[in-house]
């Protein structure tokens, strides 16, 4: 059931970016603009989401030869990284349409450029890294921010201006959501995932964290409550409280990077000498290694079968 499931839900959020870029065609607000008064769905963004499910569509996998479904990723994440550098050149020159219809706002640009790095380092490296989580808890930090300031009407935490350049629109933020749970179903990148999974221990650490983390905006919206805040201070504060969320994710990266080093990974061993590699290539005995690593004190005492193997060497010797 499950293997129908994700190519399925993939196919209803694509119709549904079809449906909007129609609206655009046909002028039909309520397609673009579901929500009245919101900004509107750029048909470059839906176009751009449209790229995306396609691309994980086919990670999915269809009975295709694996150099094939290479080339098809290859020339999916091609398009949309075109379509991205193509709006952020007529950003730079002040532009906001193309063909008469707006291009997406920055923010909605930056967080694709995050998942297209994403994506290639998932396809390009098979070993856990710390890049993947910064990469992941940045996007989600963005969109989460943004879908807590549209629910709770708090437009500074949605960056959006009164040209709307900035920030994400809920449609956008909403569908960025989806992708990421498809995307974090299938990862196999991320440290935080595989400590999870693996050592029992540490999730109480990270649901901890991830628990602080989901409540940082909501933070955020009880600081600005009975605040009043002029129009030309709402993206200095967005910046800053982007800032601060940022400072959040890089202490989660140091927490999750001790863990990970010091609880899991490939640790190499002499099988003779039983001396254990360090990072810097030295060969250490393992006495050593637990005092520098973990502040143990060893004390020597023989086990029942090492002392046996003692007395039958012993006897052997006599």
């Amino acid at each position: 059931m499950e293997k129908y499931l994700k190519p399925l839900s993939s196919l209803v959020i694509i119709s549904f970016f079809i449906t909007s870029i129609i609206g655009w065609t046909q002028g039909w607000e309520l397609l673009y603009r579901p929500i009245p008064g919101a900004p509107v769905l750029s048909p470059y963004t839906s176009i751009g989401f449209i790229t995306l499910f396609l691309y994980k569509l086919n990670l999915q996998g269809a009975n295709i030869s694996e150099t094939i479904s290479n080339q098809l990723k290859i020339t999916l994440l091609a398009v949309l990284t075109s379509i991205l550098f193509f709006q952020l050149a007529l950003y730079t020159n002040k532009g906001s349409e193309i063909l008469g219809y707006p291009i997406s706002s920055i923010s909605t640009i930056l967080t694709f450029f995050l998942i297209i790095v994403f994506e290639i380092l998932s396809n390009e490296s098979k070993e856990h890294t710390l890049v993947a989580d910064a990469i992941l808890l940045t996007s989600i930090f963005w969109f989460y921010i943004s879908i807590c300031g549209h629910i709770f009407g708090e437009v500074i935490l949605t960056g959006m201006t009164e040209n709307n350049d900035i920030g994400l629109s809920l449609p956008t933020a909403l569908a960025f959501c989806l992708y990421m749970a498809l995307l974090i179903k299938d990862d196999h990148l991320t440290y935080t995932k595989l400590l999870f999974q693996t050592v029992k221990w540490t999730k109480k650490y990270i649901l901890v964290y991830a628990l602080s983390y989901l409540a940082l905006p909501l933070l955020f919206i009880l600081l600005l409550k009975n605040v009043e805040i002029t129009p030309g201070d709402h993206i200095k504060i967005f910046f800053s409280f982007s800032t601060i969320g940022l400072f959040f994710i890089s202490l989660f990266l140091v927490l999750i990077h001790f863990l990970s080093r010091t609880h899991t990974g490939l640790q190499m061993i002499c099988s003779y000498t039983k001396r254990i590699k360090t990072d810097d290539g030295h060969w250490i005995s393992i006495e050593s290694y637990l005092k520098e690593n973990y502040g143990h004190r060893i004390k020597h005492e023989e086990s029942p079968n090492g002392q046996k193997a003692m007395a039958k060497q012993l006897k052997k010797n006599s």
